[in-house]
């Protein structure tokens, strides 16, 4: 009986707080005041009385990595493994409207730094916890740590600045680019969600894939954009051990989900059901029919669209291509334009690289560049772990090539993995499969208007 009403009394302590959580929530300049008060307080205690410096150190690495995760959207541009967005609706013919969707959201970004700020108050009335420490040497080293934290260093960014320019879609106008169609599905079926799911018709079959590529691709069109879509075709052997890294992380995601499901945690499901997502030949055969009706080209690759994608700039075929993978470059693609496929709401602009600027800036060749990708990390092989981006070039200048820079690193330091393919790698990235010149012939017709009313709306639900 007393366990009972012990759970009881926690039951309704916990009603209580969220009642009052409940009431303080619209007011937001308020409650960062009193953070804010809570802030000053514990800042002139550790002041007054010289000490708990170790208590104040690990607050404000505390607050820096939840500052981080305030400040991250909930997906990242580059649309790395965790797709974790959940836009709404279209409200016109040409637009998504996705408001900004915080990984940390305001409230609760205030109510943990509110239990941190707190919680370090009344640690500084524990005297066991005020060990002597430097206090100078802490904050040293927090600032060093904000620095490096905040920074996000970008190799090319920060050593090929030149190769960088940005603009607005309209910049494009009459240029023709090769769009990786598998990369641009996927962002879609991650994107263009309703309530956490794919949008689906009436039959139960998924949407979101179509609802992405028919409204991004009429934007580009508008900017006088002349899109061609390239689809992957069967991967090389190569990526196999890659393939099987990512099919393990969708069962472990599923696992996830399912708990998550049956625990009622719909932030949890939304989550892993995103990382579960996988590009179908179904998906990549709706694309294509709409993609016809719509009058805009597509090719299918013999094996990487990247590397066809790549192969169409450096026939003259097409300006650039357009992906959020840089490997388009590593395939010898000069020019590569990322964001071109984001949602115009989200206001990004359009991010283009020039292979033979970043060369220059680097000051490496572009075999030199392909060992420089190959040292950084592949979907074809592993990276040497411990080696980052800067050391990665200093090794490629100092030894121009992997072979040389095998026989001269500390191989205690830094592990080569047993049977590196890095040579494979080089070749793959050197004369890949693709279509020769003649067997693509791009045309762009006008669109079936008549066949797409009856696609989308008949056959696949659209209204």
């Amino acid at each position: 009986m007393d366990q009972d009403k012990n759970v009881s009394s926690f039951t309704r302590l916990d009603i209580l707080i969220q009642y009052y959580l409940d009431r303080v929530t619209p007011y937001v300049v308020a409650r960062w005041l009193t953070n804010l008060c809570l802030l000053i307080v514990f800042v002139v205690r550790i002041i007054s009385i010289h000490g708990f410096y170790i208590i104040a150190y690990c607050l404000g690495i505390f607050l820096l990595n939840q500052f981080l995760l305030f400040l991250t959207p909930k997906q990242d541009p580059s649309f790395a493994d965790d797709d974790d967005h959940a836009p709404s609706l279209p409200t016109r013919s040409n637009e998504e409207f996705r408001p900004f969707m915080r990984r940390l959201p305001e409230f609760k970004f205030w109510y943990i730094t509110f239990k941190a700020f707190a919680i370090s108050l009344i640690l500084t009335f524990i005297p066991i916890l005020n060990i002597p420490v430097m206090w100078p040497v802490l904050v040293i080293y927090f600032i060093v740590l904000f620095v490096l934290t905040m920074r996000q260093p970008k190799l090319i960014a920060d050593q090929a600045p030149a190769a960088i320019k940005e603009g607005e879609m309209a910049n494009y106008f009459g240029r023709k680019i090769a769009i990786d169609a598998s990369m641009s599905i996927y962002q879609f079926l991650i994107a263009v969600r309703q309530n956490g799911e794919n949008l689906t018709n009436d039959s139960g079959e998924t949407t979101s894939h179509l609802m992405g590529m028919f409204y991004r691709t009429i934007r580009m069109i508008e900017n006088g954009i002349k899109p061609v879509y390239v689809f992957d075709g069967k991967p090389p052997q190569l990526k196999s051990k890659e393939l099987e890294k990512r099919l393990e992380r969708r069962t472990e995601a599923e696992a996830e989900k399912t708990k998550a499901a049956d625990a009622g945690d719909g932030e949890a499901f939304d989550k892993f059901a995103r990382r579960t997502v996988k590009v179908t030949r179904e998906h990549n055969d709706d694309c294509k029919r709409l993609l016809t009706l719509m009058g805009v080209p597509y090719v299918d690759a013999p094996t990487e669209a990247e590397a066809q994608c790549a192969a169409l700039v450096k026939q003259g075929k097409v300006y650039g291509v357009g992906t959020e993978d840089m490997d388009a470059l590593t395939f010898g693609a000069d020019v590569l334009v990322r964001h071109l496929t984001f949602s115009e709401t989200r206001k990004m602009p359009i991010r283009e690289y020039s292979l033979t600027k970043a060369l220059q800036g680097l000051g490496i060749n572009f075999e030199e560049f392909t060992d420089l990708c190959i040292l950084l990390g592949c979907d074809y092989c592993d990276s040497i772990k411990g080696i980052g981006q800067k050391r990665a070039l200093d090794l490629i200048k100092q030894h121009r090539n992997i072979e040389t820079i095998l026989k001269n690193i500390d191989k205690k330091k830094y592990a080569v993995p047993d049977d590196w393919a890095y040579e494979q790698a080089r070749q793959l990235f050197k004369v890949p499969e693709i279509l020769p010149a003649d067997a693509t012939d791009l045309k762009w017709t006008e669109p079936d208007e008549d066949g797409l009313v009856s696609y989308m709306v008949k056959e696949k639900g659209f209204s």
